[in-house]
């Protein structure tokens, strides 16, 4: 019971590391990802200062060095409050 517990915390704390790519999007036509950050409230104030109204949550499969790993994708869209 144990490992399975310890098993479970590793999950959790795996998922809570993992790497994201917060690209800024002009509105929903808006696909290209290039401009961001690994830091979501940077993003978020990115996105302010262009007037932006989207951040797009991207998993890429990210290295700590930034590389994609797997084709990425689009796992969530932040809309930016103003």
């Amino acid at each position: 019971m144990e490992s399975c517990i310890t098993e479970g915390r590793k999950e959790v704390k795996l998922m809570e590391e993992k790497k994201l790519w917060y690209a800024i999007l002009r509105d929903e036509e808006d696909n290209d990802w290039g401009t961001g950050s690994f830091n979501k409230e940077q993003a978020i104030e990115m996105a302010k200062a262009v007037n932006f109204k989207l951040v797009a949550v991207i998993d890429g499969g990210y290295n700590e060095s930034g590389n994609e790993t797997t084709d990425p994708i689009c796992v969530e869209i932040i809309t930016v409050d103003y």
